[in-house]
This record gives structure tokens, C-alpha cells and sequence, in this order.
């Protein structure tokens, strides 16, 4: 991607207001707040943004884009590498970037559906478009490449999630089918959020346990004294 590219990218992320004035884009937007505004600001319908507040550590960062990932992303279709996905949380170099250049992309192909709409394929079964991982062809600057060629090669099968059984609808309304799929989405938006919430937890509890030893290996030796 050349600078003009570039620029372009950059005139196109000026022209969705944002809470924050982009200084130093790797940072700004390493805790997906300014990502859920641009999602937002396209499609206020579908992200919601009490879920998303300023972080500091990378933990809490995380957080933030695994919400956003499954509450956004995916109504939207849309899959970015996860990788890539960690490296914006630690503000490294392109990963921003690389992420708004296929997420522009995506919204901007012929092939995107506004969450809601009807589907271009039959009603009669559900399945889910095939995940497309950026790879460093995609990214949208040099330097980032060499970045994700030091990985191992991604899986993309592990990537890949099996085509739904057929399901026959013949009987039912588009209004009431479009109703379902969307409250199975939710179901299982909700069921990945709590496992999150989950392993949040058993940190938390680890820690709070290092810590009581901690404090009580420092008393015995106190009292030793």
C-alpha cells in the first residue's frame, strides 16, 4: 500500500467523528474504543457503546476487542486474524491499520448485507460465509509484514467454522426467520462474553490468592523476627 493509500485511509478515519483527536493512531485506538465509534457511527443499530471504555493494560484491552469482536464483528461478517487483533491491543506498529484497511474494504464490497437484511442466498439453509484472514499481501503498510511472516502459518481451518445443517422454512415468514437468527446470535454473543467473563475471573482470583501468600509469608516473618 502506497502513501496515497495510505492518506486516503487516514481522510476516511477523519471523516467519522470521534472522542479522541488521532495523534498517534497505534495508540488511540489500541483499546478498541475508537473502533466501536466508527462501528457505531456506520451502524449505530448494532454496537452499543456503554460496553466500551478506556483501558491501560493490555488485559483490559483485550477485553474491549474480544466485545467488540463478537457483539460487532460478527453481525457484520466480518473476521480479522486474531493476531493481528493482539498486536492492536499492544499498539504495534500497522496492526490499526491493517484491521480499518480490511474492515473498510469488507463494508465497501459488493458482497456486504447491513445486518437485518435479507440474505442474497436461499432462506432454506443457514450457513455461514467462509472467514478470510488477512494476510501480510493485505496489510496495509510494509513495515507489518515482516511482523506477521515471523509467525508460524495460520490455520485457517481452525478458522473455519462447519456449514449449519439444513434447516427447512418453507412455512415460516422472513420476518420471524430474520427474528430468529438474530436471537441465536445473541444467545451465543452472550456465551462467548461469559466465558470471557469467566477467565477475567479466575485471574482476578489467582491473583488475589498470590497475593494473600504474599502477605502471609511477609507476616510469618514478622513474627520470626
Amino acid at each position: 500500500m502506497d502513501v496515497e493509500e495510505m492518506q486516503k485511509l487516514y481522510a476516511w478515519v477523519d471523516e467519522i467523528p470521534l472522542s479522541r483527536k488521532k495523534k498517534h493512531i497505534a495508540k488511540d485506538f489500541s483499546d478498541a474504543v475508537l473502533m466501536a465509534e466508527i462501528c457505531n457511527h456506520l451502524f449505530p443499530r448494532v454496537v452499543d457503546l456503554h460496553n466500551y471504555s478506556a483501558a491501560h493494560s493490555v488485559s483490559q484491552k483485550l477485553y474491549n476487542w474480544a466485545t467488540l469482536t463478537t457483539k460487532v464483528f460478527k453481525r457484520l461478517n466480518f473476521v480479522i486474524d486474531q493476531r493481528i487483533v493482539d498486536d492492536a491491543a499492544k499498539s504495534v506498529p500497522g496492526a490499526i491499520e491493517a484491521i480499518l484497511f480490511q474492515f473498510r474494504n469488507h463494508i465497501m464490497s459488493e458482497s456486504f448485507t447491513m445486518p437485518g437484511s435479507n440474505p442474497p442466498t436461499s432462506r432454506k439453509r443457514r450457513t455461514r460465509t467462509p472467514r478470510q484472514n488477512i494476510t501480510a499481501a493485505d496489510s496495509p503498510i510494509s513495515s507489518y509484514k515482516p511482523h506477521i511472516r515471523e509467525r508460524e502459518q495460520f490455520d485457517e481451518s481452525q478458522h473455519m467454522e462447519p456449514e449449519r445443517e439444513v434447516i427447512h422454512v418453507n412455512n415460516v415468514s422472513d420476518e420471524d426467520f430474520e427474528k430468529a437468527l438474530i436471537k441465536i446470535e445473541d444467545l451465543e454473543e452472550k456465551n462467548q462474553l461469559m466465558q470471557l467473563k469467566i477467565r477475567k475471573l479466575e485471574q482476578l482470583v489467582r491473583l488475589k490468592d498470590s497475593r494473600i501468600q504474599a502477605l502471609t509469608s511477609k507476616l510469618h516473618t514478622t513474627v520470626g523476627q
